[in-house]
């Protein structure tokens, strides 16, 4: 009976530790799973708390990264504007004013050899470098002012043609440069001048002949050269295309006014009969620079070129024409090419003023003033004049049929 209660005892002893045992064990799960559950949320909370200082401190990077860049925009956008501007201000006046002031004739002519011929390459240098963006009529090229500042001429200039030809050259192509503002010297104070294959450069101050480099001995150069009756020819010529520039009073930009009206009927009257031979001459030498000079601008059509206004001012003929032909064919005659030209405006003479004749490789130069053969010059003797010329049958011929073309 007493060993009964003894392992009843033990048994009540052994239930008890068992229940202890899972209570114990219980309350160390709970623990363990709350220990979990406050790790997670801390863990995120933490995860949360890291998201949002990165969102924040991308948003600072943002705000500063498009200041940043609102800035250099800015900047950008000034800076352009600023180029523009002074773009702007660049080609709202005059260029040549900006770099340079006219130099007075008085300061020039009183000037060292040196001081000379470095104004002379001043103002070439200029226009080599700004003709590019220089309003080009023919071989003529005008400053934004509408001054001329060069002038290209070759083979065709009737008086130059003239004078080359009486001093035994054959072909040539002078570049005139002229000093490029309003006022300037009217004279050409450069040219370089291919004749014959050969280079020669010509420098001048207020007409006067200064300095001459040929190609003699591998380029000789002379301070001291002869202004004679060949180099007074050139820069008298040169001189014509400034003065005809200044008359016609070129715009600087406004060709298209130009062209709306006449522009020959308000500046170039036509020659009176009774003007001196001299006059006559001029009178054709002028018309004929300006065709040669304008022609580029002029509407073409087969061989002939009409002015804005529709006025025909140069024809040119050749073999093919009936007439001609057989004029040609009955003085002996094979080929021809014939330039015939015109006063060019309405209302001008209705002859031609000039005509430039190669005939079987010879050049005939022949001169008119309403109808009347005044002038002729042929290859004989290299280079005959004849102020007294005969008014032939084959020659009334020519002038007809220029007159026909009219």
């Amino acid at each position: 009976m007493q060993k009964l209660d003894v392992k009843k005892k033990k048994v009540k002893s052994l239930w008890l530790v068992m229940l202890l045992h899972v209570v114990f064990l219980t309350a160390c799960v709970s623990t363990e799973k709350q220990t979990e559950d406050i790790t997670n949320i801390s863990q995120t909370r933490e995860s949360e708390s890291k998201e949002d200082n990165i969102k924040e401190d991308k948003t600072e990077e943002d705000k500063i990264k498009e200041e940043t860049e609102g800035m250099e925009q800015k900047e950008t956008e000034i800076s352009k504007k600023s180029e523009v501007q002074i773009a702007i201000s660049d080609f709202s006046k005059p260029q040549e004013s900006q770099t340079y002031s006219p130099v007075p004739a008085v300061q020039q002519a009183a000037a060292s050899q040196d001081e000379k011929i470095q104004h002379i390459r001043d103002i070439y240098n200029r226009t080599m470098r700004d003709q590019g963006s220089y309003r080009q009529s023919g071989g003529c090229y005008y400053t934004a002012d509408g001054v001329l500042a060069k002038a290209v001429v070759s083979n065709g200039n009737a008086v130059l043609d003239e004078a080359m030809h009486k001093n035994g050259y054959t072909t040539y192509s002078l570049e005139y440069y002229y000093e490029d503002w309003s006022g300037g010297d009217g004279y050409p104070i450069f040219i370089y001048a291919v004749i014959d294959k050969k280079e020669y450069r010509y420098y001048f101050c207020q007409g006067e002949f200064i300095r001459r480099v040929g190609p003699e001995s591998g380029g000789n150069t002379n301070d001291n050269p002869e202004m004679n009756a060949f180099i007074r020819t050139l820069l008298d010529e040169g001189a014509s295309y400034r003065s005809q520039s200044a008359a016609a009073s070129v715009p600087p930009a406004e060709s298209i006014s130009d062209f709306s009206r006449s522009q020959k009927s308000a500046t170039y009257p036509s020659i009176s009969a009774a003007a001196s031979q001299d006059e006559k001459i001029q009178h054709i030498r002028d018309v004929y620079n300006r065709t040669v000079r304008d022609q580029g601008s002029y509407r073409q059509s087969g061989g002939c070129y009409y002015t804005a206004d529709g006025v025909l001012a140069k024809a040119v003929v050749s073999n093919g024409n009936a007439v001609l032909d057989e004029v040609m064919h009955k003085n002996g005659y094979t080929t021809y090419s014939l330039e015939y030209y015109y006063e060019d405006w309405s209302g001008g003479d209705g002859y031609p003023i000039f005509i430039y004749a190669v005939i079987d490789k010879k050049e005939y130069r022949y001169y008119f003033c309403q109808g009347e053969f005044i002038r002729r010059v042929g290859p004989e003797s290299g280079g005959n004049t004849n102020d007294n010329p005969e008014m032939n049958a084959f020659i009334r011929t020519l002038l007809d049929e220029g007159a026909s073309y009219r």
